[in-house]
């Protein structure tokens, strides 16, 4: 939040003209996490700096443990799987939610892993971002300069 808030703070120093806009915090996955993290450090250090208009969260990842066990009857009621393939998926799910409210996160992982393969198929493969885009030089450099790195 700390970080977020150097580059907010940079960010209206080399453009004034933004500071009086609506800013609105938008996100998907987990931004789930790092959003209300940072509107509650907002909070805590009584900014006035940076005004929060609104937050807009797209499937935020919230609560892992609860949003895993709800993954399977999600894709049963999209008949993206049934009998038997619904039952290791709840499985794998209910037991992933074990292992992340015990804090065993490889295990965690596994299972969840397991279980999102059953789902989406056994072609899963983490989807990497930079990637498609290639070069990240640009945006690192931007980065840098609004988080005084």
């Amino acid at each position: 939040s700390s970080h977020l808030f150097t580059f907010f703070t940079n960010l209206y120093e080399e453009f004034p003209q933004y500071k009086k806009g609506s800013l609105y915090l938008t996100g998907h996955s987990y931004a789930g996490h790092y959003i209300p993290c940072f509107v509650s450090y907002l909070n805590k250090i009584k900014s006035v700096d940076i005004q929060v208009k609104g937050v807009i969260l797209g499937n935020p990842h919230t609560d892992a443990p609860l949003q895993y066990t709800m993954d399977p009857q999600y894709a049963k009621e999209h008949n993206l799987l049934n009998g038997l393939g619904y039952y290791f998926a709840q499985v794998a799910f209910d037991t992933c939610s074990f292992f992340s409210r015990l804090k065993m996160t490889t295990a965690a992982r596994f299972t969840c892993e397991m279980g999102i393969r059953t789902v989406v198929g056994a072609n899963f493969d983490r989807f990497n971002i930079a990637n498609v885009t290639g070069e990240w030089r640009d945006v690192e450099a931007l980065l840098k300069k609004f988080l005084s790195l």
